[in-house]
């Protein structure tokens, strides 16, 4: 993009920003003629995303004046491993399934800013004087064990099913650049869900369901030197890792009539969320935006 920034001259923004990934993926279901059995599913991911922003202040002669280019890259390895055991105990309609989950994830990112200036604009990003703060060195590391009890019901027209998955998270985040501002976070969380459909006559469809869940903030909200966004700001984040709650309900029903093709539905939904924190964020006279945390339930 480029375009005119209070001065006749032109200023010139480019963004370059491949990625690449790669996946493996293990899954084996062994079952025996009574339903019994055990299922695994491994999952290995590994992404690099680099990306490189140019920005390019001209005179009006079209000769460079000054540019800022920043180079960044994030690369993250994904493990995920769960297993379950089939049907092993039945009561009934009722059939019990034990899971256990592994979870690893390791993102690291780095950046890096460099000036060229022949002669320093008004209007432009200043060169910094300590460029260790406009450089990034991070890693972030999320180790999730969660063990889960799943339900589940069938009879006739009525399906249900229950779930009860309980789990360790261990999260940390380290700045190699800024030894002081290490942060990390544990919790254990229990976050059940349910689901109920019902077919009370031909063609109609009722479905309910109930849940939480837990969530953590992205690591790329918790590095601690500026970033060149665009042409006129830079931005950091002062902040440490934080979780939010939410519970859903929602209530469906429909019909549909294959051979008139008539469909209809209606449904509604409740959701409710709770943040640890809340965000501000300031600007100063150099352009640089910090987001800071505030402690504050929502």
């Amino acid at each position: 993009s480029e375009g005119t920034i209070l001065t006749p001259g032109r200023v010139e923004q480019r963004l370059s920003h491949p990625s690449v990934s790669v996946t493996d993926v293990l899954h084996i279901i062994h079952r025996t003629d009574d339903g019994k059995g055990f299922e695994t599913r491994t999952n290995i991911g590994y992404a690099s995303s680099p990306s490189r922003l140019t920005v390019e202040d001209y005179h009006q002669t079209d000769s460079l004046k000054s540019s800022a280019m920043q180079e960044m890259a994030t690369n993250t390895l994904t493990v995920n491993s769960t297993m379950a055991l089939l049907s092993v105990f039945t009561l009934g309609h009722v059939k019990f399934t034990p899971r256990a989950t592994v979870y690893y994830q390791n993102q690291q990112m780095t950046s890096e800013l460099g000036w060229q200036t022949s002669h320093q604009p008004s209007y432009i990003i200043h060169q910094p004087s300590n460029p260790n703060l406009y450089a990034n060195n991070s890693i972030f590391q999320h180790f999730r064990g969660m063990v889960s009890a799943d339900l589940s019901y069938q009879v006739r027209r009525v399906k249900a099913s229950l779930a009860l998955p309980l789990s360790y998270n261990w999260l940390s985040y380290h700045d190699r650049l800024r030894e002081e501002t290490g942060k990390g976070l544990v919790r254990v969380w229990l976050q059940p869900s349910a689901s109920v459909q019902y077919e009370p006559a031909t063609g109609w469809t009722l479905n309910g369901s109930v849940g939480q869940t837990n969530q953590t903030g992205s690591p790329s909200m918790l590095y601690g030197g500026y970033i060149l966004r665009d042409y006129r700001t830079l931005s950091r984040y002062d902040s440490r890792i934080a979780s939010s709650t939410s519970q859903t309900a929602s209530l469906n029903a429909s019909y549909k009539d294959i051979f008139s093709m008539f469909f209809a539905g209606a449904g509604v939904r409740f959701s409710r969320s709770r943040n640890e924190v809340l965000y501000g964020q300031n600007f100063d006279a150099d352009n640089l935006a910090t987001t800071i945390l505030i402690e504050m339930p929502t």
